[in-house]
């Protein structure tokens, strides 16, 4: 289902990142059967995301994408993203988005933030 929030999409540096991993077959994967509990998380999260873009804040929507991708370990689990969602904000990124497949990663930052993004590009750049 598709959804439209009023606000903006706010300024957010965004670092994109192979996890590695065999290609996903979007077709071929089972849905994952989540608990009751998450789907009820997941109606807070859609929430703070409507409220994240009303008030234009790049932070709120990256701890929705971090909350969901570590909801979405469950399911498909990998020890890479685990551990860059956990360097990533030690660094300070806001948070970490993945895609369906779980092996690609998006670090969501603040704009300009050179530092946190050398140290993420370096342990990133380690792994592979």
């Amino acid at each position: 289902m598709l959804r439209r929030f009023a606000g903006r999409w706010p300024a957010i540096d965004v670092k994109v990142v192979n996890l590695g991993g065999p290609p996903v077959d979007t077709e071929a994967c089972p849905v994952p059967r989540y608990t009751e509990d998450e789907l009820d998380e997941f109606e807070q999260l859609l929430q703070l995301t409507a409220a994240g873009f009303e008030a234009g804040d790049g932070a709120k929507l990256a701890r929705v994408a971090i909350r969901s991708a570590e909801i979405h370990l469950r399911y498909r689990p990998n020890a890479a993203l685990r551990e860059l969602c956990e360097h990533s904000v030690e660094k300070g990124a806001w948070g970490v988005a993945i895609a369906h497949s779980g092996t690609i990663a998006v670090v969501l930052n603040k704009p300009v933030a050179v530092a946190e993004e050398a140290d993420i590009v370096h342990f990133v750049s380690r792994r592979g």
